[in-house]
């Protein structure tokens, strides 16, 4: 019994030794996350309560470019750059409290406070399960593709 395990054992080692370099490589992983990562744009769109339409069409991918040791990176949210005009997307996001100021005249002036309406958070919540599985399934049937060529047989 414990020479079919091992045996069973060598023949899973030998496997995964095979199937070991078969790695996404990091270009293909960001577009599979970027792929899928339209499920944050879409929900986020969808939860924003903006009168203008500025705030959710400035709603996309953000292009961060390489600062010294740290890697040019992705993100999702408002854009303010390219006639985008998301500038206002923190204040709706966490929203704002009430605030007094002086003038000159050393008049007391107050802001009114807006209450905090989430949009970015309540779309990752609700859509980060539906992302992973979708990123989950491009890079399985990425490496499956990859095996089969090889010819190693899949499930």
């Amino acid at each position: 019994m414990k020479s079919s395990n091992k045996l069973y054992y060598q023949k899973n080692k030998v496997i995964i030794d095979d199937i070991r370099h078969f790695q996404v490589p990091a270009a293909m992983m960001g577009q599979f996350i970027e792929l899928e990562g339209e499920i944050f744009v879409k929900l986020a769109k969808s939860k924003i309560q903006d009168n203008t339409g500025n705030l959710r069409n400035s709603i996309g991918f953000i292009n961060r470019s390489s600062r010294g040791k740290y890697p040019s990176t992705r993100l999702i949210g408002a854009r303010v750059y390219g006639g985008f005009k998301g500038y206002h997307a923190h204040l709706l996001e966490y929203g704002t409290v009430k605030r007094e100021y002086k003038s000159k005249n050393n008049k007391s002036h107050y802001t009114g406070s807006s209450p905090a309406k989430p949009f970015m958070r309540p779309a990752y919540d609700e859509g980060k399960q539906q992302f992973i599985q979708g990123v989950t399934l491009r890079v399985e049937k990425y490496i499956k593709n990859i095996a089969t060529k090889a010819g190693i047989q899949t499930k």
